[in-house]
């Protein structure tokens, strides 16, 4: 099993959603940065070890989980989309809000729901899980941070952040759509 590429697999989705807030991202970005970093590289890494733990218990557990989850994962895609879409509508301010522990959370679960999956996989195929944990984390923690970077620097510089704000908005509305659809 490749950890790596299945790292950066998983990371995908947390990319994408942080250049998303880091287009409306508060004065305080280097913050935003490190607790993007923290909360969805340390989900990406529970999430397989939580997977691959489920399985032993037996009972289906996963498979009850992974049933609801894209919906779950869909609806605070669908949530954070309407918001930065609002955002866009609003008069030009920027907000540490969209980046803050407690809005980060529901984010960082939403992204790593798929992870839940590959740990469960990786303990069918009888391999080890650290290693998918280790990359899943240290790989999304790194992409998101400068993901989001890159979306605030994008919104600094260019002439008109609403236009990027919709933009971010489609993208996670994308991302829920794609949730949704499995």
């Amino acid at each position: 099993m490749n950890a790596l590429g299945i790292g950066i697999g998983l990371a995908m989705d947390a990319a994408a959603a942080s250049a998303a807030l880091g287009l409306s991202s508060g004065a305080h970005v280097k913050a935003a940065a490190i607790r993007v970093a923290v909360v969805f590289g340390g989900f990406q890494a529970l999430m397989p070890a939580l997977g691959y733990g489920a399985t032993s218990l037996g009972g289906g557990l996963v498979e009850r989980v992974a049933g609801i989850a894209p919906y779950l994962a869909a609806a605070v895609f669908f949530v954070l989309a309407l918001k930065l879409a609002k955002e866009a509508f609003a008069p030009e301010e920027t907000s540490d809000s969209n980046t803050s522990w407690a809005a980060l959370l529901p984010i960082g679960i939403a992204t790593s729901i798929d992870a839940l999956a590959i740990g469960a996989a990786v303990r069918l195929v009888g391999e080890a899980v650290w290693p998918v944990c280790l990359a899943a984390g240290v790989v999304t923690a790194v992409l998101s941070a400068a993901a989001l970077l890159a979306g605030d620097a994008l919104s600094r510089n260019a002439h008109s952040g609403k236009v990027l704000r919709l933009v971010g908005a489609l993208i996670l509305a994308g991302l829920g759509v794609q949730a949704a659809l499995g």
